[in-house]
């Protein structure tokens, strides 16, 4: 597994690795998705998603990669994607390619895009991505985007012994050393969300899966939150009685939001 599904997804998949039902649903969402793409040949390849408009003093620059079931890597064909400025305003809009790959190019500012991207797919809980650590300030052709199956989402209820329910997301958040190493997980933060609006909150094992007895993140950096009310939230990391970092994220019904968190400034 690559250093961007560890960053932002795997919290949310490794919940859900367990179990042959959620295999057998992902083999047959891969049929589906093999055959609407033989189906529409015409929309093999990569998307083009275009964020018109010009920036002062700014640039424009390619974001693109792949969109992809979370437990299965199997490919997710014709997802909607939306992508969204900091103050949350809807930039442009587009479909992914029928072999699952996608490219955004936007102009963006000199301190670089800080939005969200918002991708939704049939079968699937919608994914946010928030906070990309550091502002995107030029190409990047690696942003592999992990979709969390709706099957996969009650698999990961299941197991955290918790009611699925709809009207409440998924959120998930790494603690990030290093503002420069996709790779720094910090080991031995607390994390919670501000308001503590969730029924669950575990940390994931050094092993990338939850560990009901952590109180702490482990050398993965990684927690998961549950049945979290939709709204605005802070999460909030702590070292030894001290804050260490915080992020912003939005939690929506039947969504994933991700986020990380990054040291606090000096």
């Amino acid at each position: 597994m690559d250093a961007w599904k560890k960053r932002f997804f795997a919290m949310a998949l490794a919940l859900g690795g367990c179990g042959s039902d959620s295999t057998d649903e992902g083999t047959e969402s891969e049929a589906e998705a093999e055959a609407e793409a033989e189906a529409e040949s015409e929309s093999e390849g990569e998307s083009n998603v275009t964020c018109t408009g010009d920036v002062e003093g700014g640039t424009e620059i390619t974001v693109s990669g792949t969109i992809v079931d979370a437990l299965n890597d199997n490919r997710v064909a014709g997802a909607t994607i939306e992508v969204y400025d900091d103050a949350d305003a809807l930039l442009c809009e587009g479909t992914g390619g029928g072999d699952g790959t996608y490219a955004i190019t936007m102009a963006i500012a000199k301190a670089g895009f800080s939005g969200r991207l918002h991708i939704e797919a049939a079968t699937y809980w919608a994914a946010n991505i928030f906070s990309l650590a550091t502002p995107i300030t030029e190409d990047r052709a690696d942003l592999e985007i992990l979709m969390v199956s709706e099957s996969a989402a009650e698999i990961q209820a299941t197991l955290l012994g918790i009611e699925p329910d709809d009207t409440k997301g998924l959120a998930g958040m790494i603690v990030q050393s290093d503002p420069d190493d996709a790779t720094s997980y910090l080991a031995g933060a607390v994390i919670d969300l501000e308001p503590a609006d969730y029924e669950v909150r575990v940390y994931l094992g050094a092993s990338g899966f939850p560990d009901e007895s952590l109180t702490a993140t482990s050398s993965a950096g990684t927690v998961v939150f549950a049945n979290v009310d939709p709204g605005s939230y802070s999460g909030v990391a702590t070292v030894d009685d001290a804050e260490f970092g915080t992020t912003l994220l939005e939690v929506y019904a039947k969504e994933f939001s991700g986020a990380v968190i990054l040291p606090a400034d000096e």
